[in-house]
């Protein structure tokens, strides 16, 4: 894993605070890492779940480039 500088932002208050990090520093996430999926012509697997989803929301998944993003 790469450690890297960033911020905390506290939605309620505003304060944002910058957190620097260096090589050999420990970070304990509270967040879990996002997930992302490009969906081109060479990777056409989609999960059953995803294309009830598309078709729920009226979405085709033929001949499109998707990048779906968790989080």
């Amino acid at each position: 894993r790469h450690v890297v500088d960033f911020y905390i932002s506290d939605f309620q208050s505003g304060l944002r605070a910058l957190v620097k990090t260096g090589y050999g520093a420990r970070v304990t996430p509270y967040v879990d890492e996002s997930v992302v999926v490009d969906i081109n012509q060479k990777n056409r697997e989609l999960s059953p779940e995803f294309v009830r989803w598309l078709g729920e929301r009226n979405l085709s998944s033929d001949d499109r480039i998707m990048r779906m993003k968790e989080g």
